[in-house]
């Protein structure tokens, strides 16, 4: 084990999925919103609203909307020398249509806690959204098995890439920076605020560089997971979002649309007993409710479309139609 593993208490993971929750709770209620013409700058804007507004002044990195074609990362991977990095991430002008696919996303910290993730849907019907999230079951289901498999990383992440082949589908997470499936997410010092750089937050930025460039590389690990050698070692124990985001270019009522659906748990790699699935209302059968959140009983997935991400289960009424979801799950020793 690294000497870098986080030692995370049950305060902790408490913490993180607190933060987490509050993070979705923002994408949900903006998605509420979303109205034909609005843009991704004005729905990054009111989701950043809506944070602040709920007590954060700190970021990962700052909300993102993609609408459209732009939800598929089309021409955002063209900076090489740069990392990946590309000015196309940043919310931009598309106007938001009926039927067209959307990715929320946003990044808070509270204190010492961050939470990464995505949502995604379409405003209307879109069957192409809904197929993706039939996809994306199956990426789950794989990187967990091949994780309590203590298979390298790389190979996990190069098995997904597989996956995507089989299904017709895009690996569009490639587009991200390093060509991410997922990065490692750390307790940072307790703190209300931070300063941000080109949307950024500085402490978490600064933080996963250090793993990166110096903690990491001395360790023989990498925070950054991708299909690329760096990742070659065994799971690295800590909090890791993970975002498969699958892509696809079909025929639709609107025209030939590029689309994207994309999963972004935080897992925790320190197999091999499974204790979280939260929640459980993802996953397809499960025979006892969840060891970590005892008080949500187990359920089965309804449809296609209904989801409730990371909602208890009271709150399934006003399940999500979308496609990306936040699924941590937790291993310990």
């Amino acid at each position: 084990m690294p000497a870098s593993a986080p030692s995370l208490t049950a305060y902790d993971l408490t913490q993180f999925r607190v933060i987490q929750q509050l993070a979705y709770r923002c994408a949900e209620s903006i998605a509420k919103e979303l109205r034909p013409g609005i843009s991704e700058k004005e729905t990054a804007a009111l989701m950043k609203t809506w944070l602040q507004d709920h007590g954060v002044q700190d970021w990962f990195h700052q909300p993102f909307a993609w609408f459209g074609r732009r939800t598929a990362f089309e021409g955002f991977d063209g900076l090489r020398h740069l990392g990946g990095f590309n000015l196309a991430f940043y919310p931009g002008k598309q106007r938001l249509e009926e039927g067209m696919p959307f990715i929320l996303d946003c990044a808070p910290t509270l204190g010492a806690y961050t939470a990464d993730i995505g949502y995604s849907g379409a405003l209307g019907e879109n069957l192409m959204v809904e197929r993706l999230l039939d996809d994306l079951m199956a990426h789950r289901q794989l990187i967990v098995q091949q994780i309590k498999q203590r298979l390298p990383m790389a190979q996990v992440s190069q098995a997904v890439d597989r996956l995507c082949a089989e299904q017709g589908t895009l690996p569009r997470h490639k587009a991200y920076p390093f060509e991410v499936l997922a990065h490692r997410v750390e307790k940072l010092s307790e703190r209300n605020s931070g300063p941000s750089l080109a949307r950024f937050g500085v402490r978490n930025i600064a933080t996963l560089m250090k793993n990166a460039l110096i903690t990491g590389r001395r360790e023989g690990w990498s925070p950054l997971w991708s299909s690329h050698a760096r990742s070659e070692h065994p799971p690295t124990p800590g909090l890791w979002a993970v975002e498969p985001h699958l892509g696809s270019s079909q025929r639709s009522i609107s025209g030939s649309q590029a689309m994207a659906s994309n999963w972004r748990p935080t897992a925790g790699v320190t197999p091999p007993a499974l204790l979280c699935c939260w929640c459980t209302a993802t996953r397809t059968t499960m025979k006892s409710g969840c060891r970590w959140c005892a008080n949500w009983p187990p359920t089965t997935r309804s449809s296609p479309t209904t989801y409730a991400a990371s909602a208890p289960r009271t709150n399934q009424a006003s399940a999500w139609t979308t496609a990306w979801t936040n699924w941590p799950m937790i291993w310990r020793r």
